[in-house]
């Protein structure tokens, strides 16, 4: 409240001042309690699952960046069914599923799997992937530039959220929080008989 006031006294600014609140609200994907490092104030999801009706879904992004190692990564499922999970290495309920994902990769193994790394440390996210046995490739997005691509198509609050693709590689379902294999699992094969 005391930053918008001073802007109102400004003269101009106001507008452009609540703008680029908003715009950093967005590109952070978090509510205004999570912090940066994910320690204090940390608002997880509830595990709550979205579904689109198919006139609904819209494709997802091509997303292109750098991997955990720093090599160039392109994010792109094209048409085809897909999972991208947004995670961090601080987030204590990523790392709850973490074995709940791998293990849903290696059961779906004709479904490419994807990560986004948001908002953290490089050497802490590839720690968190060799340990966690996780094989599919992440995209190292401390920027928030990839969550920025979605904003058009699905709200990403917080990690974990989860997204399943559709064969068309629409967004067709969104897991806010914690998910476990059958869950996913359940929700690729629903994708599969429905497409």
């Amino acid at each position: 409240m005391t930053l918008l006031l001073r802007a109102r006294r400004a003269g101009g600014g106001f507008v452009a001042g609540a703008v680029t609140c908003v715009l950093l609200l967005a590109v952070a994907g978090c509510s205004p309690t999570t912090s940066a490092t994910g320690s204090k104030g940390y608002v997880s999801g509830t595990g709550a699952i979205t579904t689109f009706p198919p006139a609904k879904r819209q494709p997802a992004p091509v997303l292109q960046g750098k991997d955990l190692s720093g090599r160039p990564i392109t994010i792109d499922p094209g048409r085809s069914l897909a999972v991208i999970n947004v995670w961090a290495s601080w987030c204590g309920p990523c790392r709850a599923e973490s074995d709940d994902l791998v293990a849903a990769a290696r059961r779906l193994h004709d479904v490419p799997f994807y990560g986004i790394d948001i908002r953290d440390d490089r050497s802490a996210a590839q720690a968190f992937v060799r340990n966690a046995g996780i094989h599919y490739p992440s995209l190292f997005d401390t920027g928030g530039q990839a969550l920025l691509r979605f904003h058009d198509i699905v709200t990403i609050t917080s990690p974990p959220t989860t997204l399943v693709l559709d064969r068309r590689g629409r967004v067709a379902a969104v897991v806010s929080g914690e998910l476990t294999t059958d869950t996913l699992v359940g929700l690729v094969h629903d994708m599969v008989k429905r497409s």
